[in-house]
């Protein structure tokens, strides 16, 4: 009877001290309040930025971004091809192409100088048959990669003495924005690549989306048309979204009718 009167005792003081504690932080509030002039909720939103001295890491924190990216990269290359190092342009280029196959929109930005040199040409056709968007804009622009309007990487800034590719990783989100809007002026002054680089574009589907209808017409599941075309189904997914859109149709079924009709089976 006795422990029975001591175990309530205890659980009674126990409550009361939870009690007590709760009062306190109620008590507080009048404080926390005070604090709004001190502290703005816009402050919540600065994120941090990082130096990246060396070439080999700056790639390393570009490829663990993008290998993540899910909705849009943004990419904005100034000067010639052959002033870049080969091995960094090799491996941007993997990262573009991979991250296309995974249905994430990409754009980039180059200048003229890139029309001339061949290696860049083939790579942008590759960018393009796999849905990405390429421009050029006649003019300087800053060096910039912006990921899921969430991660920007730009040059370093910082040094004269820089290491070359060594650069600055952002995730303010103010700054990544701000860079953002940057790349859309730029983007909507620059010329795309088939006209820029002199290619006529009378076709409704690029050579991505027809190699996909091809397949359909054939018979195969849009589950299947990803391996023939090197393209996750995800991305088949959304380029059937986009022609229908650009068609002005609803369904898929209304899409592979036209395409029967629109004498653009043949074309490359």
């Amino acid at each position: 009877m006795l422990q029975a009167v001591h175990g309530q005792q205890l659980a009674l003081q126990q409550v009361i001290h939870t009690l007590g504690q709760t009062l306190h932080s109620v008590g507080q509030i009048p404080v926390l309040q005070a604090l709004d002039t001190h502290y703005e909720p816009e402050l919540m939103y600065v994120g941090t930025s990082e130096v990246v001295p060396f070439g080999p890491l700056m790639n390393a924190r570009i490829g663990a971004v993008m290998a993540g990216a899910t909705t849009e990269v943004y990419s904005a290359q100034p000067g010639r091809p052959v002033d870049r190092d080969p091995e960094v342009q090799r491996v941007g280029q993997e990262r573009v192409l991979t991250t296309l196959s995974r249905g994430v929109p990409h754009r980039v930005l180059y200048q003229a100088a890139v029309l001339t040199h061949e290696p860049t040409t083939a790579y942008v056709q590759k960018v393009l048959q796999a849905g990405g968007d390429v421009r050029i804009f006649d003019g300087e622009f800053p060096r910039m990669i912006i990921v899921d309007q969430q991660h920007l990487f730009v040059d370093n800034h910082l040094s004269a003495d820089a290491e070359r590719n060594s650069g600055g990783y952002v995730k303010d989100r103010l700054v990544v924005q701000w860079a953002r809007a940057q790349f859309d002026r730029y983007w909507k002054a620059a010329t795309p690549w088939r006209v820029a680089s002199g290619e006529e574009r009378k076709t409704v589907t690029t050579p991505i989306q027809r190699a996909i209808l091809r397949a359909l017409g054939e018979g195969v599941t849009v589950q299947q048309v990803g391996p023939r075309v090197g393209l996750k189904e995800r991305a088949v997914q959304k380029h059937l979204a986009l022609l229908r859109d650009r068609l002005g149709f609803e369904t898929r079924d209304q899409v592979l009718v036209w395409w029967a009709r629109s004498g653009e089976y043949d074309t490359p």
